[in-house]
């Protein structure tokens, strides 16, 4: 008896898993296809992702400056020898608005306003 319950049982489990799953199929929905030459630019939008950045630095004694970015990044690190100038220039992100350097454990901020900076670092 408790044969042809379990083979009942069985049977049942066999049966019910070899039915076919009746999902409606569902129509995939289209959107309409864009392109660039759909998109609305600004005539003026500038496409640009970095901006070259002309620096000066002067400083009285040698040592080493850092050119960082607001979050800490450095752009640069170079060697200043006293009373001499140093040029560079450096690539940043054009959402940038602000550099930074360090030079012989001094702090210097400045904002980027155009495209050069000069700094006396004292």
């Amino acid at each position: 008896m408790k044969r042809i319950v379990i083979i009942l049982i069985a049977a049942s489990f066999i049966f019910a898993s070899c039915q076919k799953n009746e999902l409606e199929e569902m129509a995939p929905q289209t959107e309409p296809e864009t392109t660039m030459e759909d998109l609305n630019v600004s005539p003026d939008f500038d496409w640009k992702t970095s901006n070259a950045l002309e620096i000066t630095l002067e400083a009285n004694k040698s040592g080493v400056v850092y050119i960082n970015s607001e979050d800490g990044d450095t752009y640069q690190k170079a060697f200043l020898k006293g009373n001499k100038t140093y040029e560079t220039s450096i690539t940043i992100p054009t959402y940038a608005k602000e550099v930074n350097f360090k030079f012989n454990g001094k702090m210097y901020s400045t904002e980027v306003t155009g495209d050069k900076i000069s700094l006396d670092l004292v």
